[in-house]
């Protein structure tokens, strides 16, 4: 069995928001199962583009909060199975072209599909699709 993490569901771990706990939770339980925990690699962009959010426009993370927040995310990310968006390319745009959503959550999608993996994610359109296209998701209930 393996997981895959969306950026929602990597911010929820680095930074306290609502649903951090279960995000936690889901990541600390896959882990401890030995399941492999699955990425693409524009994940670690949204996620830092997240924290610079969260630091400079929304200003609801301090300097050292943020800092705190950037290693953490760079420890979890040498942990995580990271893949190349060229192997995931020709699937994710044809789910993006079909349920008129970005590649980027896309690639979510066809990494799940690909690598059989539950998909951890807190947008709830993402979960839809998810759904529709037969991966199952995590959190059960949001």
């Amino acid at each position: 069995m393996s997981l895959v993490m969306d950026a929602s569901a990597l911010v929820k771990i680095v930074i306290e928001e609502e649903m951090s706990g279960e995000a936690r939770r889901v990541l600390r339980e896959a882990l401890a199962s030995g399941y492999e925990v699955n990425v693409p690699e524009i994940a670690l962009a949204e996620v830092l583009n997240a924290l610079w959010r969260h630091r400079v426009m929304i200003q609801d993370l301090s300097e050292e909060e943020f800092k705190g927040a950037l290693e953490d995310v760079l420890i979890l990310w040498s942990k995580l199975s990271v893949h190349k968006t060229y192997m995931l390319a020709r699937q994710a745009i044809d789910i993006a072209v079909k349920h008129r959503i970005t590649v980027y959550d896309a690639l979510y999608l066809a990494l799940a599909a690909i690598t059989n993996s539950v998909l951890l994610t807190f947008d709830k359109e993402l979960k839809r699709i998810a759904e529709e296209l037969g991966i199952t998701t995590s959190p059960e209930t949001m």
